[in-house]
């Protein structure tokens, strides 16, 4: 391993934990959206579910980009950040839509939603270090 692989782990997993503390919240958005919508206005699954989605991660991608990528958040001018990431998130959103829909049939509706956390989290992490907030923006042009 050399000095710069070893430097950066460090770094990564403080990374990795401030996204996961965000993730956490978000969790706590999504969450309560879905369970006011579904509960309460008795709206359709898959409704609650995007609507509990896109606030969470509308709400993810400004934390993450104050928080957990601070140091890359000035690479590229925030909107462009801002569609790249909504662009990304609606094929989150799709697989989350897929995992909620699929699981509600065996098992009750908040269960589902929180089987389908796990996906998302791996996807929202992998997309916004490796696409969002890169290093060198010049690689999605």
């Amino acid at each position: 391993m050399d000095g710069d692989t070893a430097h950066n782990i460090p770094s990564e997993l403080s990374r990795l934990r401030r996204f996961t503390a965000i993730g956490i919240f978000n969790t706590g958005v999504d969450l309560a959206v879905f369970s006011l919508l579904r509960l309460v206005f008795e709206a359709p699954l898959l409704v609650a579910n995007s609507a509990g989605f896109s606030c969470a991660v509308t709400c993810g991608f400004f934390l993450n980009r104050r928080w957990t990528f601070a140091d890359r958040r000035h690479h590229q001018p925030m909107a462009r950040q801002y569609l790249v990431f909504l662009a990304l998130a609606f094929g989150g959103l799709t697989v989350s839509n897929a995992v909620v829909w699929w699981l509600s049939q065996s098992v009750p509706d908040l269960t589902a939603k929180l089987a389908s956390f796990v996906f998302i989290f791996a996807w929202n992490y992998t997309t916004s270090r490796l696409i969002v907030f890169r290093r060198n923006p010049d690689l999605c042009t």
